[in-house]
């Protein structure tokens, strides 16, 4: 048929029905993607079923999470997606209530056996396997924790590199065990890739380990994973390598565990990390769409090895977890749809669980998740994802916000040699570090674009990248202006502040900073030394604790100014610092921490803090430089300084990030960081965004950054002045 013989109306007709089929198709999928993240949010982090639990292991939750993913996007109907929650769901949680408009599709068993212990889920925060060190903690009570035992479970069995000669042959290695009970083990190399299927080990035996030796297996390093695990498991002390057994150390070998073996024991049970519980009949509702609604209990009853009702999940048999990620950080898992806007959901959960300046009422944040979902389904390539996650993440306001994808992070890593800062939503030159451009820039250039951008489309285009109070995107921003490919090549346009002409110069991009987040302080000398007879500057910001300084500590007429101007790169906690300063014991209560039991029942405890003198003797006195890079640790001495009275503040309010940091870990080479503790200052005030406020204010003007002066340091010297 000629479309010229169809009237126009009934093109139009035709148009119309295939746009509004189009829409109708996106809003199913972000529907049925809304669910899946409510749902499976709330389960994975708050049921408290061993099925749940045991999905952990293997990053099997980032698994089921992909799976459900592509089933969301691909199923247009979201009657039909309620049926799949159902069997997503319903092996791990047999407890589930789903209904769909005024349709029961599944409940809980009518009848529950009941156990002598009661199980329920805790958080303290919330543990992203982030490591034990970061201050978070997630549990189940009277349960071991596999979210612990994750990290206790991999270890370094054998590391050996094998000469030349062997390649092209094939190796044989004993690996002997002895275990109480039945365990799984896999076998990796040091690339993270799988080299030995899963297998269960059970009492005392062995197991060969056979491959051909290569060139990329030559170096062995071979990691030992393990679920539940008593007993013991090792080396023989001999390779056999064709015919001929070589013993092991005999190679260039870093790591070995040999015989007797290598025992670890994971059965433990955790100890309740508050008081408050989930009991018998407390329970989760939810209302995932307008037509979804669904429920579980928050609290089960078990014994020493099941929770009742038992869950009908079988690990071997459950596909959800299944085609899993070879190589975790692998970018090429996000040319998969599913991936991105899985790592959207799992990272909308952490946000509305665990961040504790959660700004967003339950209305906004379904609002966001519905609109990143939209953009992400928009995205064409990497730079457009990761650009919509930076837009996600910029609505939280929180400093400690850094995103990491590799991929993208390692095309824009390498900077125009110059440092930049901002004076009345101007930008100018701060510093020149490569000498063959001091004939043509001056210190004090206005910049005015790059390459086809003028500054205004620059820095809208790269004030995406960034988090936290205006002044901390502003921070963000200047260090990362000038930032793009190694080598990569642009006009840089500038203002001439001597002349007022504008020039153009072809800049390569071949400078990295040592700390991309350094100060904005414009010190040529940053060494510590003396600015006059009786003031001694010291940077401690980059220094480590000297006897120069401690000498001076102790002697009362001596004026000490510290440099605390950017992300301190040493720990001067570990050195003192402030055990030191002070004369009389310092109690200060300023950290909360998050304590978890459901969605919506959390609460923060307040903890203390005390520090002791290491003598009461009379001291110098002491001055702080600060400015808006002042974050996180420096942020609660300074509040300890500015609250007890310790020194006098100088310069710009700090960036208010202080808290332990939370690390959210996603497939595909995504890293997210973000607040998991509370702050506030120790006189009541909000910590958050504001920072601690300096007690007397300065900053740059456009004349010190082209007189090479320092604020800073001469506010500083005046106050000494004035005080005589």
């Amino acid at each position: 048929m000629n479309l010229r013989s169809i009237p126009l109306y009934l093109l139009l007709c035709l148009f119309f029905a295939s746009s509004v089929a189009q829409a109708q198709t996106r809003e199913t999928q972000i529907n049925n993607l809304v669910a899946l993240a409510k749902l499976g949010g709330d389960i994975r982090y708050f049921s408290p079923t061993d099925a749940v639990h045991q999905a952990l292991l293997r990053v099997g939750w980032d698994q089921i999470f992909v799976n459900a993913t592509r089933i969301a996007l691909h199923t247009k109907d979201e009657r039909a997606f309620a049926d799949s929650l159902v069997s997503i769901f319903k092996p791990l949680e047999p407890s589930l209530m789903l209904a769909y408009k005024q349709e029961i599709l599944t409940q809980a068993p009518k009848s529950e056996q009941e156990g002598p212990l009661v199980v329920g889920v805790q958080h303290k925060g919330m543990e992203f396997y982030s490591g034990s060190g970061s201050g978070f903690k997630s549990i189940r009570t009277n349960r071991r924790s596999l979210m612990s035992d994750a990290f206790m479970s991999d270890f370094d069995l054998l590391k050996i590199k094998i000469p030349e000669a062997y390649y092209g042959k094939v190796f044989e290695l004993k690996i002997n065990y002895t275990v109480e009970d039945p365990v799984d083990v896999s076998i990796a190399n040091h690339t993270g890739k799988q080299i030995m299927p899963e297998r269960k080990l059970s009492g005392k035996n062995f197991f060969i380990l056979r491959d051909t030796i290569t060139p990329t297996n030559a170096e062995m390093y071979i990691k030992v994973s393990l679920d539940e695990f008593k007993g013991g498991i090792g080396l023989d002390s001999v390779l056999q390598i064709g015919n001929e057994p070589i013993a092991i150390k005999t190679f260039d070998m870093n790591v070995v565990r040999e015989k007797p073996a290598y025992n670890i024991f994971f059965k433990t049970i955790d100890k309740e990390l508050f008081a408050a519980q989930n009991k018998i009949g407390d329970t989760l509702y939810s209302n995932l769409t307008s037509a979804l609604s669904a429920s579980f209990p928050l609290a089960v009853y078990g014994n020493e090895t099941e929770t009742f009702p038992k869950a009908s999940y079988d690990k071997a048999a459950y596909r959800y977890n299944k085609g899993g990620f070879e190589k975790f950080h692998n970018v090429r898992l996000l040319d998969n749809m599913s991936v991105k806007v899985s790592n959207i959901l799992s990272l909308w959960n952490a946000f509305r669980y665990a961040f504790v300046y959660n700004p967003l009422t339950d209305a906004e944040e379904e609002h966001l998740l519905r609109k990143t979902i939209n953009a992400v389904l928009e995205t064409k390539n990497l730079q457009e994802y990761y650009d919509v996650v930076w837009g996600m993440l910029a609505v939280y306001k929180d400093a400690h916000i850094f995103f990491n994808m590799e991929e993208v992070d390692n095309r824009n890593n390498y900077s125009m040699p110059f440092s930049v800062i901002d004076l009345n939503d101007k930008y100018y030159i701060r510093k020149i570090h490569n000498p063959a451009f001091e004939r043509n820039v001056n210190i004090g250039d206005e910049i005015l674009g790059v390459g086809a951008e003028d500054i205004e489309q620059l820095v809208k285009r790269k004030s995406i990248v960034g988090s936290g109070s205006a002044a901390n995107k502003k921070t963000r921003l200047i260090f990362s202006m000038l930032y793009g490919e190694k080598d990569s090549a642009s006009i840089l346009r500038l203002r001439d502040q001597r002349s007022g002409k504008v020039k153009e110069l072809h800049v390569k991009r071949d400078f990295q900073h040592d700390d991309i987040y350094l100060t904005v302080s414009t010190l040529k000398n940053t060494a510590n030394r003396m600015l006059d007879e009786n003031t001694y500057y010291f940077n401690l910001a980059q220094s480590k604790v000297t006897d120069t300084l401690l000498r001076f500590i102790e002697d009362p007429s001596k004026h000490i100014i510290f440099e605390m101007r950017g992300y301190l790169k040493h720990d001067f906690y570990s050195q003192n610092i402030l055990n030191k300063l002070i004369t009389d014991t310092v109690k200060h209560q300023i950290f909360y921490s998050y304590e978890i039991l459901s969605p919506k029942n959390r609460s923060f405890r307040q903890s203390t803090q005390i520090d002791a003198p290491e003598n009461q003797n009379k001291k110098a006195k002491f001055y702080f430089l600060t400015d808006r890079t002042t974050q996180s640790a420096p942020e609660t001495f300074l509040d300890i300084v500015k609250f007890w009275k310790i020194g006098k503040i100088i310069g710009q309010p700090t960036a208010g990030a202080n808290g332990n940091i939370n690390y959210l870990y996603l497939p595909g080479g995504m890293m997210v960081t973000f607040s998991g503790l509370k702050v506030m200052n120790s006189d009541g005030s909000t910590h958050h965004l504001l920072g601690v406020q300096p007690d007397y204010l300065t900053d740059f003007t456009l004349e010190d950054i082209m007189g090479g002066r320092d604020p800073y340091i001469d506010t500083a010297l005046k106050i000494i002045a004035d005080e005589g």
